[in-house]
């Protein structure tokens, strides 16, 4: 397993060095000055990932240009009416980071997990292969996370009822105890699923089965007094749902957003 990880840290290496000498000037064709120097600076942390931390950062770099390189690209896609960008390319050329199409104009920039979980196993630290393995079995390849069954291009049903945010938050809770290193992003997907709870419309199950989901996060997982508060308001709201709460809706016609 160690020599595999080692010939794929030496692929990756490889890939980065040839695209940075002989392709990053088409670079140009996408992003502006800013973007490129902004890629520059995250491929140079990239390639130099020794910790868990240094994984990290190299992470959080993504997420703060995600924006801005995915707006460039959808102009570039709306100005020359090209739907069929050569994403592959800028995989090559942006090791760690994946280019995608969808939905006509729109273009995700995101981390490319299973690069980060191969990385995550070369650092001597755990916290990384906690994290991504996380993040790897809420997101996997999919724009909407486990916990919700897309039903059209934007929007999906809650599959609340079914244990996954539940499992999720023992997974987070677990991992926290274990190292602080990723606690901001693990808080935040926690804070994601507590939202999904507390604050969705539109659910796949019947109240009993959801309900008995909510118990068992308040019987198992370590919530704040405010989070507590916010779930037990909701299993009532559960049993007596308000006419813009949708339930049950495995046997019903939910119209659950466009």
């Amino acid at each position: 397993m160690k020599r595999i990880l080692i010939i794929i840290l030496l692929y990756i290496s490889f890939a980065f060095s040839s695209a940075n000498a002989q392709e990053q000037n088409k670079l140009e064709t996408y992003f502006n000055k800013n973007q490129i120097n902004q890629i520059n600076d995250y491929l140079k942390g990239f390639e130099n990932i020794k910790t868990a931390h240094d994984l990290h950062r190299v992470y959080q770099k993504i997420i703060e240009i995600s924006g801005s390189l995915a707006d460039s690209l959808e102009v570039k896609v709306q100005s020359t009416e090209d739907w069929s960008l050569d994403y592959d390319l800028l995989d090559t050329i942006v090791p760690g980071i994946s280019f995608a199409g969808y939905e006509g104009t729109a273009v995700i920039v995101s981390p490319n997990l299973s690069i980060f979980i191969d990385l995550a196993e070369s650092t001597p630290e755990k916290s990384d292969d906690d994290f991504f393995e996380i993040l790897f079995s809420v997101y996997g390849e999919d724009f909407f996370p486990a916990w919700i069954e897309q039903t059209s291009d934007y929007s999906g049903v809650s599959l609340l009822g079914d244990d996954i945010e539940l499992n999720t938050l023992k997974k987070i809770q677990n991992a926290l105890i274990s190292d602080k290193e990723f606690e901001p992003e693990l808080n935040k997907l926690k804070v994601n699923i507590i939202n999904d709870i507390t604050h969705g419309n539109c659910y796949n199950y019947n109240s009993q089965k959801i309900i008995a989901e909510i118990n068992k996060i308040i019987t198992s997982i370590k919530l704040t007094e405010v989070e507590t508060k916010m779930l037990k308001k909701r299993i009532n709201e559960f049993k007596n749902p308000a006419k813009g709460l949708k339930i049950d809706c495995e046997n019903n016609d939910c119209d659950c957003g466009g």
